[in-house]
């Protein structure tokens, strides 16, 4: 099991140095698409978000961008405030978590998979 914690998306920021670059290397309509749903929110004063499900998705895929610690964590099923909670137990599950990732790795990572263009075209008529 490998967790990507929150606190591991504050290393990728979507920052506006990003936005920038994907804006000059837009090459499909994917990365179109990631470039017009990010334009409205970099026009506002908070410029700044993270990437949460698209780093999950490059660590799994590239493992070797992030750095782990090997933890034993559980989850707490007791009904009150803390209830959902992931804790550290002596006794949880032994679990891989993210706490840093090369962010520059991500970057470059997550922009050429935007822009990769696919050579496989569904056959929607194909018979099952």
């Amino acid at each position: 099991i490998t967790l990507i914690p929150l606190d591991a998306t504050q290393h990728v920021p979507v920052t506006p140095d990003f936005f920038k670059r994907l804006s000059k290397e837009r090459k499909t309509p994917s990365s179109n698409f990631v470039y017009e749903v990010l334009k409205p929110y970099m026009n506002t004063e908070r410029k700044i978000a993270y990437f949460w499900d698209p780093l999950a998705a490059v660590v799994m895929t590239h493992p070797e961008i992030a750095t782990y610690r090997e933890l034993k964590l559980t989850i707490n099923l007791k009904k009150g405030p803390e209830y959902g909670r992931v804790m550290m137990t002596k006794t949880g599950a032994s679990v891989q978590v993210a706490t840093g990732i090369n962010g520059e790795a991500f970057y470059d990572i997550f922009l050429q998979t935007l822009n990769r263009s696919s050579h496989l075209k569904p056959n929607y008529n194909e018979s099952k």
